[in-house]
C-alpha cells in the first residue's frame, strides 16, 4: 500500500485511510472517541467540504474541518500500474480510468517520464501509473529500463493491470508471463477487442482466464466496453494473495511453447481480406507511393501549423498580450523610468543590436505567444500523427535514406517536430540511443528544417519576387541538410543500431487521449522551455548592455559584407536572429535587398544558429560539449553553404 500520514480535512471524498492520533484537548479526543473515531480505526471520506462526513463501521459522522484538522490519519491507497508492449493502447485506458486529471513525472535519475492519475474503484481511490511500454523484463533502452525498475520493485506497487492488443494476443503474452512471474495481484485486460473480431480474431476470455490463473476483460478504451466488469474485478481481487496457478517456464523456448498452447485453446482465427486501411497501409511503407503520401501529410500538417498558428497569435494569444498584459505590466514597473533596470524587464527602444528586449515584455511574448502558439498547434498534429499509427510508417519509409547520413528511422521524428518548432523537436532526441545519432540529428533539424515562423516570414520577403525563389531555398536547405548529415556521418566513427520497431494497425484517434497528451505536452513545454527562453533573453540584455553584441558585430563585420556579398548594416539583423530568427528574417525587408541577396541571407540565417529556446534546450538535453559541436559545426557549414551560393551567384548568374 502507498501509505502518506495527513490531517484528516486534508483527506478528499472518496479516499479510504485510519485514524494514526487524535491531538485535540481531552474533552474534544474523549468527544471525538465516543463517536467511534478512535487510533486504529478505518474510515472512508464522503464528503470533503465542510462540515466533513466520514463513513466508518460504526456509521457516518459530520465533521467541522476545524475539528477535522486535529484527526492525524494515515492514508492506505493502492497503486495499480498499468503495464504492457508499446502501441497497445495503454494511454487510452489510462485517461479511460482517470480522466484529464493527471500528473507526468520524471523517474529518479533519468530524463524519461511516466504519466499518473487517480481513479475509483467502488469506494476505493486507486493511484494509477502508466508505466512505459516494454517487450521484455530485460531492457534495451532506457524508457524499457523504467518499466523493468518499476516492475521489479514490487513493495511499491500492490495490482498489477496488464494492457494485452487483442489482435496480438501470442506476442503480447510474452511480456504478460514475463510480469506474472513478479507474483503480484494482476489483472489482464483484452484491449482493441473490437478491432480483433473485426480481423476474424476470437478469443475466449473465460477459457484464458482458467489457462493463466488471472482475471481476464474484453475491454474497448475507446468506447468504455468492459469498464463495469474491470471495476468489479478490480473490487473483489484480494491484494495479498498473488495468482500461483500457473507454473511460469524460466527460459524463453519455454514460454514461447506454453504461449501457443495457450493460444490454441483460446484463440480463434478466421480469415478475412485485408481492410481499406491495412491496404493503404502497405502503400505508405513502400518509396513509390509512400513518398508522395509523406509528402502530402508534410504539407497538410504544415499548413494546419501555420493557419491555426497565426490565428492563434493574431486573434487570441496576441491580443490579450498586447491590449491585457502589455498595459498592465509597463503601468506596474513605470516607475523604473528608463535606467538600466527598465531596459532589462521591459525592453528598450533602438536601432540593431541597441534595443534590448525585455524579459518581462518580449520574454513573455517569445515564450507564450510567438513560439506557443505553433507549439501547441504541432503538438495536436503530432498526436494525431501519432495516435492513428503513421509515424512509424514514417519511419520505415526513411530508414534507408537516413542510413546515409548517419541515423535510423527514427531520426525523423525531430526533423518532422523541427518544421513546427525546434523546442519539442531537440526534446524529441532524447530517444535516440547514440549520441552520435542525437548530435546528427540536431544538426540536420537546425539546417533543414525552419520552424513554422520563420518559414512562414521567407515565404513573405520572397513570394514577391516569385514562388521559384521560395521553392529555391527550401531545396537548397534541404540538399544542404543532407550533405551536413553525410560529412558527419563520416567524421563520427560509430555503428549505426538497425531499425527493430514494431508497426501497429492503424487507429482511430480520440479526442480525450489527444488532449490528454496535449496537455502534459505543454506542461512540458513551459515546464521545460519557458525558464530557459527568460533566462536567455536576460543574458542577451545583459549582453548587450555591456557591449559584447556591438563587439561580435564588428567580428562579423568581414565574414558577412565580403563571403556572404550582404550589406553592412544587415549585420545587426543576423546577430539579432538568436534571439528570435523570424523577427529578424522580416528585418532584412527595409535593405532592399536583391532576390539573389535575400536567398543567400534567408539560407545563411536559417541554419547558422540556433534561437536561444532552442540553444538552452539542447544545453539542457545533450550537455555543453556537443552543443557547442552542433552550434560550431552548423555556423562553420552556414558561412560554407551561403557563401558558395553568393559565389556562383555573383561570377556564373
Amino acid at each position: 500500500m502507498h501509505k502518506k500520514i495527513k490531517k484528516l480535512s486534508q483527506i478528499p471524498s472518496g479516499q479510504s485511510c485510519i485514524i494514526q492520533d487524535i491531538e485535540a484537548g481531552k474533552g474534544a479526543e474523549h468527544k471525538i472517541t465516543t463517536m467511534g473515531l478512535y487510533k486504529g480505526k478505518k474510515i472512508f471520506v464522503k464528503k470533503d467540504t465542510n462540515p466533513i462526513i466520514i463513513h466508518s463501521s460504526s456509521g457516518s459522522v459530520a465533521i467541522g474541518k476545524n475539528l477535522a484538522s486535529k484527526i492525524i490519519v494515515e492514508i492506505s491507497r493502492p497503486k495499480m500500474l498499468i503495464v504492457g508492449n508499446p502501441n497497445v493502447g495503454k494511454s487510452a485506458v489510462f485517461s479511460r480510468l482517470t480522466g484529464f486529471k493527471v500528473i507526468s513525472s520524471n523517474y529518479p535519475g533519468t530524463t524519461s517520464e511516466y504519466v499518473r492519475g487517480e481513479t475509483k474503484f467502488g469506494e476505493q481511490l486507486y493511484e494509477i501509473v502508466d508505466v512505459p511500454g516494454a517487450y521484455s523484463l530485460k531492457s534495451s533502452c532506457e524508457a524499457e529500463d523504467i518499466s523493468c525498475r518499476m516492475l521489479q520493485d514490487v513493495e511499491n506497487y500492490d495490482l498489477m493491470l496488464y494492457v494485452v492488443d487483442a489482435s496480438n494476443l501470442e506476442r503480447n503474452l510474452f511480456f504478460a508471463l514475463e510480469s506474472l512471474h513478479l507474483k503480484k495481484p494482476s489483472i489482464i485486460l483484452l484491449n482493441k477487442s473490437d478491432i480483433a473480431k473485426m480481423k476474424g480474431i476470437t478469443i475466449d476470455a473465460k477459457k484464458l482466464s482458467e489457462l493463466i490463473g488471472v482475471p481476464v476483460i474484453e475491454f474497448v478504451a475507446v468506447t468504455g466496453e468492459g469498464a463495469k466488469n474491470l471495476e468489479r474485478e478490480v473490487i473483489n481481487i484480494d491484494l495479498n494473495n498473488p495468482p500461483t496457478k500457473i507454473e511460469i517456464p524460466k527460459t524463453s523456448d519455454g514460454k514461447w511453447r506454453l504461449i501457443g498452447e495457450i493460444s490454441r485453446k483460446a484463440q480463434h482465427i478466421k480469415y478475412k481480406k485485408p481492410s481499406i486501411f491495412q491496404r493503404f497501409g502497405q502503400l505508405t511503407t513502400k518509396p513509390l507511393t509512400g513518398f508522395p503520401i509523406a509528402l502530402a501529410v508534410l504539407v497538410l500538417c504544415f499548413f494546419s501549423v501555420w493557419f491555426f498558428g497565426e490565428g492563434l497569435i493574431n486573434y487570441i494569444l496576441g491580443p490579450i498580450y498586447e491590449h491585457v498584459y502589455l498595459p498592465v505590466i509597463t503601468k506596474s514597473f513605470g516607475w523604473l523610468g528608463d535606467g538600466f533596470m527598465s531596459s532589462l524587464l521591459l525592453g528598450s527602444e533602438g536601432e540593431g543590436v541597441a534595443k534590448t528586449f525585455g524579459v518581462l515584455t518580449d520574454g513573455i511574448n517569445i515564450a507564450l505567444v510567438q513560439v506557443f502558439a505553433y507549439v501547441l498547434v504541432f503538438y495536436f498534429m503530432f498526436g494525431i500523427l501519432e495516435d492513428i499509427g503513421y509515424l512509424p510508417r514514417l519511419a520505415v519509409l526513411l530508414d534507408d535514406v537516413l542510413h546515409k547520413v548517419g541515423l535510423h528511422g527514427f531520426g525523423s521524428i525531430p526533423i518532422m517536430l523541427g518544421i513546427g518548432c525546434k523546442v519539442p523537436a531537440v526534446l524529441s532526441t532524447r530517444f535516440l540511443e547514440q549520441e552520435k545519432q542525437k548530435i546528427i540529428a540536431l544538426a540536420l533539424t537546425l539546417i533543414i528544417a525552419p520552424c513554422i515562423s520563420q518559414s512562414a516570414m521567407i515565404i513573405s520577403i520572397l513570394s514577391p519576387h516569385g514562388m521559384g525563389y521560395v521553392f529555391l531555398v527550401f531545396f537548397i536547405l534541404l540538399v544542404s541538410g543532407m550533405f551536413a548529415g553525410f560529412i558527419l556521418n563520416k567524421m563520427m566513427k560509430q555503428d549505426i543500431p538497425e531499425m527493430f520497431m514494431e508497426i501497429p494497425p492503424w487507429s482511430i484517434p480520440t479526442l480525450k487521449v489527444l488532449m490528454v497528451k496535449l496537455k502534459l505536452r505543454i506542461i512540458s513545454y513551459i515546464k521545460d522551455a519557458v525558464p530557459f527562453i527568460m533566462f536567455g533573453i536576460l543574458l542577451i540584455n545583459l549582453l548587450t548592455s555591456f557591449g559584447v553584441i556591438a563587439y561580435l558585430g564588428k567580428i562579423f563585420y568581414w565574414p558577412v559584407t565580403k563571403i556572404l556579398g550582404l550589406a553592412p548594416d544587415t549585420i545587426s539583423v543576423i546577430i539579432l536572429g538568436f534571439l528570435k530568427k523570424d523577427i529578424s528574417i522580416a528585418l532584412l525587408i527595409p535593405f532592399e535587398l536583391t532576390a539573389w541577396q535575400l536567398i543567400v541571407a534567408c539560407v545563411f540565417m536559417s541554419m547558422y544558429m540556433p534561437c536561444v529556446a532552442t540553444a538552452l534546450i539542447i544545453f539542457k538535453e545533450v550537455g555543453l560539449k556537443n552543443t557547442l559541436k552542433v552550434v560550431g559545426f552548423n555556423l562553420l557549414f552556414a558561412f560554407i553553404i551561403a557563401g558558395s551560393l553568393n559565389f556562383i551567384i555573383q561570377y556564373f548568374i
